[in-house]
């Protein structure tokens, strides 16, 4: 990780905020951070950073290869996402990488739900 070094190119802790055409490129671990709630983000453009030396480098756990490009933080009870792409593009390693998740987000069926 030599080229680019920056952690994360956007975090959203707003509440209803909307997104058209996001592009968040070659950042070193999430791309994207969402924490806000009641949030849409309309077309995501994304390639995750073209130059991890090895897989142990860009790891966002020890037991999950790889970091999400778009990332909805657990608390997050409402978020919508449409025409989201993330494309790999490891261009300057010669390390075999892999990706867990490109997208994660909470599971909304484990959710409380008030009545």
């Amino acid at each position: 990780m030599t080229d680019n070094k920056a952690a994360t190119g956007l975090v959203v802790t707003g509440n209803d905020v909307t997104a058209y055409g996001l592009a968040v490129e070659h950042y070193q671990k999430d791309e994207v951070i969402w924490s806000g709630q009641g949030g849409t983000d309309f077309f995501f453009q994304n390639e995750p950073p073209c130059d991890p030396p090895s897989q142990a480098d860009w790891m966002a756990s020890p037991t999950q290869d790889g970091y999400p490009a778009f990332l909805v933080t657990p608390y997050v009870k409402s978020f919508q996402g449409y025409g989201m792409g993330s494309y790999v593009v490891f261009t300057q390693t010669t390390a075999t990488l892999h990706d867990a998740e490109a997208f994660q987000s909470p599971d909304s069926h484990q959710l409380p739900v008030s009545q």
